[in-house]
């Protein structure tokens, strides 16, 4: 679910922006946090553990752990 949302100018990087689009969502629904690899930085990794998230998920990482995971809980029950 989508819960912010910040654009940048397109001279601008995308990893720049995560602080303010972090704080427009509540602390509670910080947990996981996925986005494309423009977001992934050691400064971002930083950021989000220090507000109590979990790092960035890029597309090719959610594939290979998050899918998997998701269908065998189904397959399982």
């Amino acid at each position: 679910m989508i819960l912010g949302v910040h654009t940048t100018p397109t001279n601008e990087q995308d990893s720049q922006g995560l602080g303010d689009l972090m704080e427009k969502v509540p602390g509670d629904e910080r947990t996981e946090v996925m986005g494309d690899k423009g977001y992934k930085s050691k400064k971002n990794d930083r950021l989000l553990e220090e507000m109590g998230s979990n790092t960035i998920y890029t597309l090719k990482l959610l594939i290979e752990n998050l899918v998997p995971k998701l269908f065998s809980s189904r397959v399982n029950t």
